[in-house]
């Protein structure tokens, strides 16, 4: 039978007068992976916040590795064991790597600090996750990976069973996220359970077990590996937001995506879907009309406007020179494998 490390039973919370989260139903087993597709922010921060220090909620009832910790009548005074590895970090600057993992931990009540044990245990760990990181670097020398793994070693060494992952793919890519997955079927396999959340499909579908989409602080599907279908995604994100998820155009053999906007709706944008090449200029042009007013003394063939059929335009800059619409700016596009949007 699965254990249960995290069930939320029909949770409504509000703050300051709004409902963050409303009838949130969801669980995470024992040595799972499971995926939370965030369609918008909205309860995002609610959900934290619930999950690590037990804010007072309106209904519902929150189990932690079976135990009762929050309910509209009953809520737990001590935070949770849970860790969350995020962009902004959680580890203590001016400490070292293995001050960070071992002492600060709590696993390790002890007057005297013995650093070789120390030195040893974090380098059988490094040797199983694959990253090479020194026990006697300081935290603010870390990278952004490199932190996440020393926090992710921390919470192992801690005991904790749940760990959150938040927005990975926004810092991580190419080489490094996929460590960052192997790392994580590692600690899964020692017992340990993820929610990793994400609004990408993609990235959640290369590592999670189960995944379920969120919507305005509700969960409105659950599904598992095998019957997640990325037609089905599609279907429910255009009937949520009224708007087709298109994926942005693969780029040619030749180059490599730069910089990607996928499906990014604001209260000014509606569904932008772009991907601008390396060593490219890619022109972004709002339809304002004619512009250049104050260029006159200008080059004539660089005071030019791009037309732009919606609220970007596809027209391309061939040459090695860029220029904006609203405020013109010259831009020298170097050799090296840099991509620049104007």
């Amino acid at each position: 039978m699965r254990t249960e490390v995290l069930r939320m039973d029909n949770v409504t919370m509000r703050q300051w007068g709004i409902t963050q989260m409303e009838h949130f139903n969801f669980q995470v087993y024992g040595g799972e992976i499971m995926g939370l597709m965030t369609v918008n922010s909205h309860g995002v921060e609610a959900l934290l916040s619930l999950l690590q220090s037990n804010p007072p909620i309106h209904f519902g009832r929150v189990y932690y590795r079976e135990e009762l910790i929050n309910s509209h009548i009953y809520s737990k005074a001590t935070p949770n064991a849970i860790e969350v590895v995020e962009q902004r970090s959680h580890l203590v600057n001016g400490l070292t790597v293995a001050d960070n993992v071992f002492v600060l931990s709590g696993a390790h009540r002890r007057w005297v600090v013995r650093s070789r044990s120390f030195k040893r245990r974090l380098q059988i760990l490094e040797q199983t996750v694959g990253v090479e990181i020194s026990y006697d670097r300081l935290a603010e020398d870390l990278s952004f990976f490199e932190r996440c793994m020393v926090e992710l070693l921390k919470a192992a060494e801690a005991g904790v069973r749940l760990v959150v992952l938040r927005d990975m793919g926004h810092y991580l890519a190419g080489e490094d996220i996929d460590r960052l997955h192997r790392a994580v079927r590692y600690f899964t396999s020692c017992g340990m359970s993820f929610l990793y959340i994400s609004n990408s499909y993609e990235e959640l579908g290369r590592i999670c077990d189960r995944m379920a989409v969120m919507y305005n602080g509700t969960v409105i599907h659950v599904a598992d590996r095998a019957s997640w279908e990325r037609g089905r995604v599609a279907a429910l994100l255009e009937k949520l937001t009224g708007a087709a998820a298109v994926p942005p155009k693969s780029a040619p053999a030749a180059g490599h995506i730069g910089f990607a906007m996928h499906g990014v709706r604001t209260a000014a944008l509606r569904g932008i879907d772009l991907s601008v090449l390396g060593a490219n200029v890619w022109p972004f042009a709002p339809r304002i009309g004619p512009c250049w007013t104050g260029c006159g003394s200008w080059p004539a063939e660089k005071r030019r406007c791009f037309p732009a059929k919606c609220c970007w335009t596809a027209a391309r800059c061939a040459s090695r020179w860029g220029w904006m619409v609203e405020s013109p700016i010259l831009l020298r596009i170097p050799r090296n494998p840099c991509c620049f949007l104007t």
